[in-house]
């Protein structure tokens, strides 16, 4: 599905901007990170609808999906040659796995746009059968500050001021507007990690890493937090990529020796 004039990743110390907002699919994936979602069309073309209408979430990919069916204006052919399936988060610490070993227990907790994705490593290996999903991740959180910030201060501010801030980062936002996004952030990585141990994930007895843009953002608040004993972070934001990009490279050399 990716254009062949793609340019490919041949290190992993190269840097490349995330396509937020880029909703041109040759642009997406050809100056950008970009994480191929193809089975979405897939999933729309069985469903054969005579009408669809797409209005929400924010950000999913609604116009780039959908820009997906043509390339240049031109039908798209999409060959797949080679599948592999990896645990969710677990790419993200694929590289140092082998440090990891040592702990009976770990959480790997992935904090993304739209869900808080848990599993659990037993001596450094994924267990499959301790996978968990909360339905509550970065832009659940940017949705209700904006909200709140325009019923208690009667203005509008966007994701990226809320990022500014919480990564403390030069604003001309009044003190009081910082005051909100800040305690609005610290609840919400409070109710993430209430939601955890109503799952049995207690972070006071297991080690725990953080990995995910909201773990950048909920850093500060989960490394004080009561309830995590112990906490590291992974802070690449593209580190889930980067570890699907090397594991794959590896089982694809192993096929073709």
């Amino acid at each position: 599905m990716i254009p062949e004039d793609a340019p490919l990743l041949n290190s992993v110390g190269k840097k490349k901007p995330l396509p937020i907002g880029v909703s041109d699919f040759k642009s997406a994936t050809t100056e950008y990170y970009y994480v191929d979602k193809t089975l979405l069309i897939r999933d729309f073309l069985d469903t054969k609808p005579k009408v669809s209408l797409f209005t929400r979430p924010r950000r999913f990919g609604k116009t780039l999906n959908m820009d997906m069916l043509r390339y240049n204006d031109k039908p798209v052919t999409i060959l797949i040659r080679d599948v592999f399936v990896y645990p969710q988060a677990f790419a993200a610490i694929a590289p140092q796995k082998s440090q990891l070993k040592h702990h009976l227990r770990l959480f790997l907790i992935d904090i993304g746009g739209y869900t808080t994705d848990v599993l659990l490593l037993r001596s450094g290996k994924p267990d499959m059968q301790f996978c968990r999903s909360l339905e509550t991740g970065v832009i659940t959180m940017n949705n209700d500050i904006i909200r709140r910030v325009g019923a208690l201060h009667d203005m509008q501010i966007e994701d990226e001021h809320i990022s500014a801030v919480l990564c403390g980062k030069e604003t001309i936002l009044p003190a009081d507007v910082k005051d909100t996004i800040r305690k609005s952030a610290e609840q919400h990585a409070k109710d993430i990690l209430d939601q955890l141990r109503e799952l049995k994930v207690d972070l006071r007895s297991n080690p725990a890493v953080f990995i995910g843009g909201g773990s950048v953002l909920f850093r500060d608040y989960l490394e004080h937090s009561p309830l995590v004993a112990s906490a590291s972070f992974v802070e690449n934001v593209n580190a889930n990529a980067i570890g699907y990009q090397a594991m794959a490279e590896g089982q694809l050399s192993l096929l073709r020796t």
